[in-house]
Parts: C-alpha cells; structure tokens; sequence
C-alpha cells in the first residue's frame, strides 16, 4: 500500500474508527485488518466503552448488535443523537477495507 492509498481525511489524518465488539477474537482481528490498511482504530469491549469513545474524531463505528448490557442499537442510538453536523473533513470517498 502506498501513502497515497492510505484513508485520511481532509486534514490529512488517517480516518478513525470505532470498534465496539465483546468479543475479543472479533476485535482483535478487526483492528488488524483496519490498521494493516492505515486506518486509526479505536478500540471498546462493550457497548458502554462504545458510547464513552464515540465523540467526533470518530468517523465510523463497528458494532456488534447482540451485546449484554448496553447493545449496539443503543450505541447507534447515541451516536445518532449526539454528533453534530459532518465537519466536512471526512474520509476519502470510495474506499474499502
């Protein structure tokens, strides 16, 4: 992979996302694959995790659905009433992992 196939943002900084998964294994090669193809992983074992590390650096978040306590459903519905208007710094279009 060359720096020019690197995900980043308008700002130049690699894309950032969330993982929430409470299974290590699942997490673990997540943020392999991810990093291996230059994005910033942020890392949570449970949907409470999630919700604290959801903020705006975030880009794109990983859930896993079937959670005990706090599932993903209830982290989206977080993220969707908590994050303001994209910065208009997102990451390049068309990419994939």
């Amino acid at each position: 992979q060359t720096q020019a196939d690197v995900p980043t943002k308008a700002s130049g900084a690699p894309c950032r996302i969330l993982v929430v998964d409470d299974d290590e294994a699942v997490r673990r090669l997540l943020e392999a694959e991810l990093k291996s193809a230059g994005y910033d992983v942020v890392m949570a074992a449970n949907g409470r995790q999630g919700i604290e590390n959801m903020d705006d650096s975030v880009d794109v978040a990983i859930l896993d659905i079937n959670m005990p306590e706090v599932d993903g459903m209830e982290c989206l519905r977080h993220a969707d009433g908590s994050r303001r208007r994209p910065r208009g710094d997102g990451c390049n279009q068309g990419r994939s992992v």
